[in-house]
């Protein structure tokens, strides 16, 4: 593309004078756009580590800067990399083992009973043609508080989750269907120390969730797993646990005798 525009250029250009200042002014609009991508780059980059490691890189790059700024500053890029890769504890597996939601009919109170401290509820909706379930879980109090590390600020990713409809029957199939997301909208930096909190807001992830409806069947073992991480490992935002879930029911039986989602959470997790 610019070696058609250098010829178009050249051919208006009357003389060498002419010649020499439209290449003067393709050279600098190509060295622009070059910066303007590592900008863009440098960006997506500091994005996906405040993400990751929940603090901001140490480097930093404008459109205003020469060739030997922008070297200087993807060389405290690499050093920050090795730094923080040298100084941090390493990444530690986390499971939250299974807890109950309690659920609750839209529009219905809900004081048929106090949930342990901490747990939220799961708001049914039967409105539409799909069912629907949604709750969040607070950074403040999980329901799964004492099941995991808590000191400090802790940086917690999912990478699989499982959602089981207790008191829900499955359809002819002898399996039960549902689609998981999460809204995009993530805290993280859990523990005692409030003070690093962050939040990040980001497309909502959807993935399925299948198990076997039959009594005893699917526990641990679903059809068809929740895991995130695997449709995200080309992306940075592996989601956390502190989010606002929505659960689908794609196929089922009757929904009539459900009381509680039995959940359960597991991936890794970095101390801050």
């Amino acid at each position: 593309m610019s070696q058609q525009r250098w010829s178009r250029l050249e051919q208006e250009s009357k003389d060498d004078e002419q010649k020499k200042s439209a290449l003067k002014a393709l050279l600098l609009q190509q060295c622009v756009n070059t910066k303007r991508s590592l900008l863009v780059s440098a960006r997506y980059y500091r994005a996906a580590y405040l993400y990751r490691w929940l603090d901001e890189p140490t480097f930093n790059v404008s459109l205003g800067m020469g060739y030997n700024e922008l070297q200087q500053q993807f060389d405290r890029m690499k050093l920050g990399i090795e730094q923080l890769l040298s100084s941090k504890p390493p990444a530690q597996p986390f499971d939250t083992g299974y807890y109950l939601i309690p659920v609750v009919k839209s529009g219905e109170s809900k004081n048929g009973g106090a949930p342990a401290s901490g747990c939220p509820y799961v708001v049914l909706d039967t409105s539409a043609r799909t069912p629907t379930l949604s709750w969040g879980i607070s950074i403040e109090e999980p329901p799964f508080k004492g099941s995991v590390p808590n000191g400090g600020a802790i940086g917690f990713f999912v990478e699989e989750g499982w959602f089981y409809l207790e008191g829900a029957e499955p359809n002819g199939g002898k399996s039960i269907s549902l689609t998981v997301s999460t809204s995009g909208y993530y805290a993280n930096a859990y523990g005692d120390d409030s003070s690093g909190r962050k939040y990040f807001v980001s497309s909502p992830l959807e993935t399925d969730f299948i198990y076997s409806g039959e009594a005893g069947g699917g526990v641990d073992d679903p059809r068809t797993p929740w895991k995130p991480a695997s449709t995200v490992k080309a992306s940075y935002l592996t989601p956390t646990p502190f989010t606002q879930w929505t659960l689908a029911v794609k196929d089922a039986g009757s929904l009539a005798n459900l009381k509680a989602i039995r959940m359960r959470l597991s991936g890794t997790y970095n101390r801050l």
